[in-house]
């Protein structure tokens, strides 16, 4: 079992720099508590392109939050931006097999 906070907070470190440079503050509430059996180097690879993504449907800047909690046998990691968001083309697209 590895603790999220760990994981988002070695992934914020690394992407700090290119949200600064874009003007993206970045929050972070990541629970010490809430641990899940992951493959940390899969779970930080997820959420830097979650990351990169959001950060480029913010182009005049903005806000990216990241939390994380246990609820009962589940972790939760949340990502939220005040990006742009999509087009409901892309939306419907998301989740569909090619």
């Amino acid at each position: 079992m590895a603790p999220l906070a760990g994981v988002v907070d070695a992934t914020v470190s690394l992407l700090r720099p290119m949200a600064q440079k874009a003007d993206v503050r970045v929050d972070v509430e990541a629970a010490p508590r809430a641990v899940a059996n992951i493959d940390a180097g899969q779970i930080q690879q997820v959420l830097s392109n979650l990351m990169v993504n959001a950060m480029h449907a913010m182009p005049g800047g903005g806000r990216l939050a990241l939390s994380t909690r246990q609820d009962g046998p589940w972790a939760v990691i949340v990502l939220e931006d005040t990006g742009i968001g999509m087009v409901p083309e892309q939306v419907a697209k998301l989740f569909r097999r090619p």
